[in-house]
């Protein structure tokens, strides 16, 4: 992909000084690729849902069991990733203040992410020592995984990064706009894609 010299890097050092409209576009295009990550991510954990509704746990081979692991895995990890642009936009210096309760709702609702992605990823203590273990509910559009009280909902965090997409896209939009080397969106807010 090649870059116009004056769009920054993503929090570069010349980051906050860069002109508005490129750290805009920055923006718009980091946040897209990160909705749809998740959204592919959500479609894969469906389609794992939908697969383990026809064979049942018993008689889905190991392969497949992983998969919808690795699956999930993924998806909380590309969730995460929004709390990162939620990052890249406070540092941006841009006019967001209409995001601040968006900001706020997506991080309540993604709360218990990091602690049940660490499980996933890092097999606490907790998960290997028999304190606690990580639980796996299945539903024909949802998975839940959770670790002793905390627990996450996959349709859930689709539904708050969907919100939340659409927000930061409705605030840094019009400010992108005025970017001279503007590309077209990845996503068309338009065509229903989020």
């Amino acid at each position: 992909m090649t870059r116009h010299p004056r769009v920054p890097a993503a929090a570069g050092p010349g980051w906050p000084s860069a002109p508005a409209p490129s750290r805009a576009l920055v923006i718009r295009n980091r946040t897209d690729e990160k909705f749809i990550a998740i959204k592919q991510q959500h479609e894969r954990v469906q389609a794992h849902c939908a697969l383990v509704g026809e064979l049942t746990l018993l008689g889905m081979g190991a392969n497949q069991h992983a998969r919808g692991l690795a699956d999930v895995d993924l998806y909380l990890t590309s969730v995460r990733r929004m709390l990162r642009i939620i990052e890249l936009i406070r540092r941006s210096r841009l006019p967001t203040a209409g995001l601040r309760q968006p900001f706020r709702d997506f991080e309540e609702a993604v709360s218990a992410v990091p602690t049940i992605r660490n499980a996933l990823e890092h097999l606490d203590s907790a998960t290997v020592d028999g304190r606690m273990s990580l639980g796996f509910g299945i539903a024909a559009d949802r998975m839940t995984v959770s670790l002793g009280s905390v627990m996450v909902d996959t349709f859930a965090l689709y539904e708050a990064s969907t919100v939340l997409h659409r927000a930061i896209r409705a605030v840094v939009d019009p400010i992108a706009a005025q970017e001279v080397h503007q590309q077209a969106p990845l996503l068309s807010l338009l065509e229903n894609n989020s």
